[in-house]
């Protein structure tokens, strides 16, 4: 990002560093996606969701399974996301004129709080059970991130929220015993906020000099689903399940204050600015096979096209400011293996086992999205007292590959005053899942 002389380019900076952090969940699925959309699937790891239906939650995997349900039935439920991550600086600095300073601070603390994914869904037979309707509401993007005013990393970020509720209409229909099709509509709000530092260059980096940027924004926009389930044998299906991207047009303010940049302190003042945020195409591919009637196997495949993230434009309504802030996102994958067993009538116990490719690069990697390779191991039990009520318990826990950051970008007052802030850290990240569902079945 670059600033022309009377241009903004840290209010940009800012908004980037929002939207990036704000969508980046640390116990997500590759950057920023959250797969906790159901307590049954975290214990599985997330495998098998496009193929398996077995609960009204396939409307969010793929609504085609509504049509393999015995029964119309509701369930509600919601994950709580326990997120560590520690980040250690390697020699962060700030640089105006040729002349480096150590952008001295500390490690942030504790800056992922403790989130709450909730989610319910619906489904209900019609025509002998040959077409179906359902409803969902789940959060598939979203953070709270906090870190300490004075670290290191300030003028990248200090605190980011992401809330999204994600609307779920859907309709399957079973063609015949093999075949069975579902599609839905995706209503996604997003609500978006940080706070960030933005450097006085007339001097080292120094907390009480800093000044302060807030940005709030908010929209609705509108995506799709659809899939296809396959009953091969018996024994055996198939599912595939593809999610349309979204385009989140943020629309919202930025609140500047502080800045003491003699001849710059004009660029102090509240102003609307909007931009866009692409999310990925999602597709799904699963099996099931169930050797003995107690036992079902699965595994699944899944591809993001996270290369759509290429880069974040930034329009303020004054026109003073306008930049880009570069995101170049490469496609990630993910992969998981799993195994559900009846132990009675009443007891099913499940695990799985999960892949997670980052689609992050290391050129452009930051303290927004400090995010790595990750491996999940779930494990799950439900339990069903009566024919209609049941109860599913589930934890996952994440492991992730060390994060490296080595970010170097313009400051909010350069070219004009030849400045650059490096961000160089290290870090250990760690996720603990830990979800609870019921479910009545009518």
């Amino acid at each position: 990002m670059r600033l022309r002389a009377g241009k903004t380019c840290g209010v940009a900076a800012a908004v980037g560093t929002a939207v990036s952090i704000a969508m980046s969940g640390e116990a997500g699925a590759g950057a920023f996606y959250i797969p906790q959309h159901d307590t049954n699937a975290v214990g599985r790891a997330f495998s098998g969701g496009a193929a398996l239906a077995t609960g009204a939650e396939t409307v969010f995997a793929n609504p085609a399974g509504m049509t393999r349900l015995p029964s119309s039935q509701i369930s509600i439920g919601g994950s709580v996301l326990i997120l560590h991550l520690d980040l250690e600086d390697r020699g962060s600095t700030a640089s105006v004129g040729g002349f480096d300073f150590a952008t001295t601070g500390n490690d942030g603390g504790s800056p992922i709080d403790t989130a709450i994914v909730p989610n319910f869904y619906a489904a209900h037979g019609l025509l002998d059970n040959r077409l179906w309707v359902g409803f969902g509401v789940s959060a598939p993007f979203g953070i709270s991130v906090e870190y300490n005013d004075q670290w290191f990393g300030r003028y990248d970020s200090i605190e980011t929220e992401l809330t999204t509720i994600n609307l779920s209409p859907a309709v399957a229909y079973r063609l015949d015993d093999v075949v069975s099709i579902g599609a839905g509509l995706n209503v996604q709000y997003a609500d978006a906020k940080l706070v960030q530092a933005i450097w006085n260059p007339m001097g080292p980096p120094d907390p009480a000099l800093d000044g302060r940027s807030e940005i709030k924004g908010d929209t609705w926009s509108v995506g799709f689903n659809a899939g296809v389930l396959i009953t091969a044998t018996p024994k055996t299906r198939f599912g595939l399940h593809y999610r349309s991207s979204i385009s989140h047009n943020i629309r919202g303010t930025a609140d500047i204050s502080g800045v003491t940049v003699p001849g710059l302190d004009g660029l102090n003042r509240r102003v609307g600015v909007k931009t866009t945020i692409d999310l990925p195409d999602i597709i799904s591919a699963a099996v099931v096979h169930e050797p003995t009637p107690q036992l079902r196997l699965m595994g699944e495949f899944q591809w993001f096209a996270w290369s759509r993230f290429k880069e974040l434009d930034f329009r303020f309504d004054d026109r003073n400011g306008d930049t880009t802030r570069p995101e170049n996102y490469r496609n990630s994958v993910t992969a998981s293996i799993a195994a559900e067993y009846d132990i009675t009538d009443a007891w099913t116990v499940r695990s799985g086992f999960r892949y997670d490719q980052t689609p992050t690069r290391s050129r452009f990697r930051n303290t927004s999205v400090p995010d790595a390779d990750s491996f999940w191991l779930g494990a799950g039990i439900s339990y069903r007292p009566t024919a209609n009520f049941s109860v599913d318990l589930a934890y996952a826990v994440t492991f992730f590959r060390d994060v490296k950051i080595d970010l170097q970008s313009p400051g909010p007052f350069a070219p004009l005053l030849n400045e650059t802030i490096n961000i160089r850290a290290d870090g250990t990240n760690r996720g603990d899942t830990v979800a609870l569902n019921l479910r009545y079945t009518f």
